[in-house]
């Protein structure tokens, strides 16, 4: 199920979690200003301390979705 399709950030953040539970997860935070969709804050924070997550690449077309996602790494202590 995809984001497009109407799945909730709940339901993202536990796909990817059973993902990774399986082989290493990294994240591509492809931002509405390109096609993708917003991602808050918390869901950053929960899918970044999600064990085996090993990287997060971050297009920066919104400076503030951006921030949001490094405040939740952080937050995560995943820095």
């Amino acid at each position: 199920m995809s984001f497009r399709e109407g799945a909730s950030q709940d339901a993202l953040i536990a796909h990817c979690a059973k993902v990774a539970s399986e082989i290493p997860v990294v994240g591509f935070y492809l931002q509405p200003a390109v096609g993708g969709i917003r991602l808050s804050f918390e869901f950053w924070r929960r899918f970044a301390a999600i064990e085996n997550v090993v990287a997060i690449k971050i297009a920066p077309f919104d400076r503030y979705a951006t921030l949001d996602a490094i405040r939740g790494v952080i937050a995560a202590g995943a820095e």
